[in-house]
């Protein structure tokens, strides 16, 4: 009988795992506080800056716009000078015809790079844009909603361990207890 007595105490000294759930489960209450609500972010001030400089040169005026538009200017009204200078009367207003026409031309070309070159530097910014929005979620994604949800799974893992040793425990318990009074009862009564 003492020895049953010693099996007994052996069982509540936590042979079915009962207290290691309990403590896994309070270890995972315990991880599970220190994480901590979700990740936040920031995107690097350096790409910030990038964007801001591209979005300042997609509102400027193409580099040596206005140089070239004064070289253009000058070179027009020299050309005039000379003309005038060499010839007169029809001559002198065909060359001068001649010289403003080349002069609008170039001007027209002139404003056509500049419009592109604006193009280009809008549909740059837009890029950055698009990279930056992208790059938000991958560094995100990466850097912390992964490692985040992988803890958050391993404490998940070590509540529903711990939840299954205490029931299982408990099982353990119930049947051992079961056990004890169909002994007790069948000494009881054979013997």
């Amino acid at each position: 009988m003492a020895s049953k007595f010693w099996e007994y105490a052996a069982l509540l000294a936590d042979p079915t795992g009962t207290l290691t759930g309990l403590m896994g489960m309070s270890e995972a209450n315990k991880r599970e506080e220190a994480l901590g609500g979700p990740p936040q972010y920031e995107i690097p001030e350096s790409y910030d800056l990038a964007l801001s400089q591209m979005k300042k040169r997609s509102k400027q005026q193409m580099p040596g716009y206005d140089e070239a538009m004064a070289g253009i200017q000058q070179d027009a009204a020299a050309n005039a000078t000379g003309a005038n200078q060499l010839s007169s009367g029809p001559e002198a207003i065909m060359a001068q015809n001649s010289i403003y026409g080349n002069e609008m031309a170039q001007i027209q070309d002139l404003g056509s790079r500049a419009s592109q070159w604006q193009q280009q530097q809008q549909a740059q910014y837009a890029r950055g844009l698009q990279g930056r929005a992208g790059m938000e979620t991958q560094q995100f994604e990466y850097n912390q909603w992964l490692p985040w949800q992988i803890q958050k799974n391993e404490i998940a893992s070590l509540r529903g361990a711990g939840n299954i040793a205490v029931a299982s425990g408990m099982d353990n318990m119930m049947a051992t207890g079961v056990q004890a009074i169909n002994e007790s009862s069948n000494q009881n009564s054979g013997g």
